[in-house]
């Protein structure tokens, strides 16, 4: 009976520990707070040529050689058309209103036909306007340093090469991002 108690006991105590060591790998996804679950991603929407359009497949994705973040959303329009939309900022916090004009800062738009990597773009007589309402430091972890971005954004151009025209207005974009150094 006793060597019962003590293999009890020690299974106990090894679930225990194992538990202890989970929960202290859980808290490397926590702001310093540990309130707020620091997980890459976003959330991207608009009204694109008068139909709304909420992005499903998102990425968040870090430019260092531009100090720059953006997030990109694809949608696909046909089986062999992909449509994406991509909002640039710089790394440096800022809030306000800007234009593609402005250092750093872009609303890009492609349709991209089969398996190409690019597609042709809507950038005759562009204009665009950024406005970011949010740019706040979440915490950091070690040398890992977690940032979140609201804003809204709108865009207007001509196809490159053609007359079709692009309108995007209303859209939104909030996302994570981190960075390390």
């Amino acid at each position: 009976m006793r060597n019962k108690l003590n293999i009890v006991q020690y299974l106990g105590l090894i679930i225990t520990v194992f538990a202890s060591i989970i929960c202290i790998s859980c808290v490397k996804d926590e702001d310093p707070k540990g309130n707020v679950n620091l997980k890459v991603g976003g959330n991207l929407s608009g009204f694109v040529n008068g139909k709304q359009i909420n992005y499903e497949e998102s990425q968040v994705i870090v430019y260092g050689l531009s100090n720059t973040v953006g997030i990109i959303g694809r949608e696909r329009a046909h089986p062999d058309t992909t449509n994406q939309l991509r909002i640039v900022i710089p790394l440096e916090p800022k809030t306000g209103v800007f234009d593609h004009q402005d250092n750093g800062f872009d609303v890009n738009y492609e349709v991209i036909t089969f398996n190409n990597e690019s597609g042709y773009g809507f950038n005759r007589n562009k204009t665009s306007k950024i406005e970011i309402t949010e740019y706040e430091k979440l915490g950091s972890i070690q040398d890992t340093t977690y940032y979140s971005v609201k804003g809204t954004f709108e865009r207007a151009g001509m196809l490159n090469m053609g007359n079709d025209m692009l309108s995007i207005t209303d859209g939104e974009f909030d996302f994570i991002y981190k960075i390390w150094f």
